[in-house]
């Protein structure tokens, strides 16, 4: 079995050789077991990569810009109130970065997976 692998590899290296010797535009380096295997292997590693992308935005948007501080704020008898709409825009802007970072990550790992199936 394993030599069956290896005459398969060996003939697939010598048609990409052949392909090189004739200049045709297209090598089929693609038929070898070995660059079938790192494709894999490089496309696992970007999916791992993306994967934890997405749980570090989740976890600056769970994490919040300090809304428990803007609650108490307002629980202050004379806060003030244009502090208080900037500390909100703030946050507010800050929670939408964090958010698009997110959907362009997950949009990003959902079409890695679907190539892989």
């Amino acid at each position: 079995m394993e030599g069956e692998e290896i005459n398969k590899s060996l003939l697939a290296l010598k048609e990409c050789i052949r392909a090189l010797g004739k200049n045709k535009a297209q090598t089929p380096f693609l038929e070898s077991k070995l660059t079938q295997m790192s494709s894999f292997k490089e496309a696992m590693t970007q999916i791992r990569e993306l994967e934890e992308r997405a749980v570090e935005e989740l976890k600056k948007i769970i994490q919040g810009p300090g809304w428990l501080e803007l609650s108490k704020m307002t629980e202050q008898p004379e806060y003030d109130l244009e502090t208080f709409v900037n500390k909100v825009e703030s946050a507010l802007d800050q929670q939408a970065k964090h958010f698009t970072a997110l959907q362009d990550v997950n949009k990003t790992l959902r079409l890695a997976i679907q190539l892989e199936e």
